[in-house]
């Protein structure tokens, strides 16, 4: 797996970026982790166009493009961090479709009939949806991709 960026390029964006913590405690072995788990993510969409290349392993760059574009690589930024931070997609899927829970005699109801794009999509941060809709084949309608 080769991630969108390698952890010396993210580091340069959380230099300048609040709230990074996560990412600033995380050893170099756990941001390069996450930085293949958000390129894993990114590449689940399904995007305009096609690879600019036929043996790329990931789906940018696209054809037309020489390299990947920045709005790519700082939502891989954006996904890495949420992930370092206790993210988990598979959870969050999941519970989508969660109507109660309950504990004793406290009870929670929840509705579910509408979820975030980007939370159905598998992506963990409205910043980074916001960087790759522009890519996406139709926003509006998640289909999800998996290789």
């Amino acid at each position: 797996m080769t991630p969108y960026l390698e952890v010396d390029e993210a580091q340069d964006y959380f230099d300048t970026r609040l709230n990074s913590s996560a990412w600033d405690d995380a050893s170099d072995t756990n941001k390069y982790k996450s930085l293949c788990t958000a390129t894993r993510l990114i590449n689940n969409l399904d995007y305009i166009g096609e690879k600019a290349y036929l043996d790329q392993d990931n789906e940018f760059p696209r054809l037309g493009q020489l390299d990947t574009p920045d709005d790519i690589k700082e939502a891989c930024c954006e996904i890495a961090v949420q992930l370092l931070d206790g993210y988990d997609p598979d959870y969050e899927i999941a519970s989508i479709g969660d109507i109660q829970a309950h504990y004793s005699s406290v009870r929670s109801l929840y509705n579910r009939d509408f979820a975030m794009d980007y939370i159905r999509a598998g992506i963990p941060s409205a910043q980074a949806w916001q960087r790759l809709t522009k890519y996406l084949n139709n926003p509006s309608k998640v289909i999800i991709r998996r290789v």
